[in-house]
């Protein structure tokens, strides 16, 4: 796989972006080629692949259908697009943590 400065583990359209580029030379395809699959120019989809442009619902669809994946790529974006976070677990346990000092005072 191709070096890339994106950090996959930092957010979900980082890990598609990555994700992406890996597949993309895993097939040998340039990108040209792969904008052809997805209907867009070789410029946008290097914007891609760096994180500078989020791919959509339409060209993750055709990415899926060409690729035969089985809806994996309409998957990452759907998650990605609604705001999936790795760290939502922490985000909930902070949340819990302020609830039960908001309870604490209350009852004082």
């Amino acid at each position: 796989m191709g070096s890339s400065p994106l950090d996959p583990k930092a957010s979900l359209w980082n890990e598609i972006a990555v994700y992406l580029r890996h597949c993309r030379e895993q097939r040998g395809l340039s990108g040209e080629s792969l904008g052809r699959i997805i209907g867009a120019s070789k410029s946008t989809v290097s914007k891609i692949e760096t994180g500078k442009e989020r791919l959509d619902a339409k060209q993750a669809h055709l990415l899926d259908v060409a690729w035969e994946t089985g809806g994996h790529f309409e998957r990452m974006v759907f998650f990605a697009s609604i705001g999936h976070r790795p760290q939502w677990l922490a985000d909930m346990k902070g949340f819990e943590q302020d609830s039960r000092l908001i309870g604490l005072l209350n009852r004082n």
